[in-house]
């Protein structure tokens, strides 16, 4: 038997998933910059699309990215 989950192969890189919800106008939300540094939520914000971050302690690092947060009504939790 194999050791890897059955449905391994099934699943999509996360950077397919993220743009298909993209595509179907769903909200996306990751959790970034509370174990990782600023850079986690920009590659959430811009890499994967999320209009909502997760646990952003990490986004006073950079005041840059505060304003794009912002500017852009990205929800914070």
């Amino acid at each position: 038997t194999s050791s890897s989950h059955p449905l391994t192969p099934c699943l999509p890189p996360p950077q397919v998933a993220f743009g298909l919800a993209r595509s179907k106008q769903l909200g996306v939300t990751v959790h970034a910059g509370e174990a990782d540094d600023w850079q986690s939520i920009q590659d959430a914000v811009h890499n994967c699309g999320a209009r909502r971050i997760g646990h952003g302690v990490a986004l006073r690092e950079s005041a840059e990215l505060r304003a794009f947060v912002a500017d852009n009504y990205i929800a914070l939790e």
